[in-house]
């Protein structure tokens, strides 16, 4: 199976970033699967330098419901693009985390 093209980000915070799938892997039946993807950052945003940052994602699907998934990036890289974001007037970029 081939891996899509880079894709663009949309919405304020992504406008400006590409994401690009490197692999996927999946196991598991219908009924519990776990699907693993790694993908890469990249972009650049006016008023500020180029950002990078390579990410994992593990997905559990039960009965075709996903009931988990952890997210492995580079949080510095993430937490710096948006203080930047921020500073040129973007505020969501200053939002607060979601942490529930």
């Amino acid at each position: 199976m081939a891996l899509p093209q880079a894709q663009h980000v949309g919405g304020r915070l992504g406008e400006h970033l590409t994401l690009t799938v490197e692999d996927v892997w999946v196991k598991g039946m219908p009924h519990d699967t776990v699907i693993i993807v790694r993908w890469s950052a990249t972009g650049q945003p006016p008023d500020w330098s180029a950002y990078q940052n390579r990410s994992g994602h593990i997905v559990r699907i039960k009965v075709g419901q996903v009931i988990e998934i952890d997210i492995h990036e580079v949080s510095q890289a993430v937490a710096e693009g948006l203080r930047k974001q921020s500073a040129i007037g973007i505020a969501e970029a200053a939002t607060p985390p979601i942490t529930s």
